[in-house]
């Protein structure tokens, strides 16, 4: 009985300290950075309206992980991110035996630059899509009835999350 509530503990102290190494807010920033500047992407795609959804799901992942403050980026914030979405990609993943399209995914590309108040830059020019860390991300089935939006909703949400993950961890 004590042979087994001392495994049930060290399971759960095991499980605990994983997670806490993986999902942890603190980063590799210096303590003296707590807020952040976002400025408006700039579109290269042809798609309308997509630089303000993408700046908009940065701002979001920022807030979420509670990290760093974002504030206007026309202050004085201890980090400035610039960059643009520069890439709309509709990838084919798989077709049906007429070779009509099944399932396809949505890659959105951007680049970005995070800058420190001194001048200095914590990255330049990063490319990051949505697929950098969510392999699966911005997947439509349209078997299940799904629509680009929905693919789309998926890889600027993820987009977003890469950025700010980017900027916490210093480029990765």
């Amino acid at each position: 009985m004590i042979a087994r509530r001392l495994c049930a503990v060290a399971l759960l102290l095991s499980a605990g300290s994983g997670l806490s190494c993986r999902y942890g807010t603190s980063g590799s920033l210096p303590a003296g950075i707590r807020t952040v500047g976002v400025t408006m992407l700039r579109n290269e795609t042809r798609v309308p309206g997509l630089e303000g959804e993408v700046t908009r799901a940065i701002v979001s992942a920022l807030q979420s992980q509670g990290r760093l403050k974002v504030v206007y980026a026309e202050g004085e914030p201890d980090l400035v991110l610039v960059g643009r979405v520069e890439s709309y990609v509709k990838k084919l993943s798989r077709t049906d035996r007429y070779g009509d399209a099944v399932s396809f995914a949505v890659v959105i590309g951007a680049r970005v630059s995070v800058r420190r108040a001194d001048g200095e830059f914590l990255f330049k020019n990063l490319r990051i899509t949505n697929r950098t860390s969510h392999p699966e991300s911005g997947s439509v089935d349209l078997g299940r009835g799904q629509r680009e939006s929905h693919g789309r909703n998926e890889a600027v949400r993820d987009l977003g999350r890469s950025v700010a993950r980017s900027i916490v961890e210093q480029g990765w």
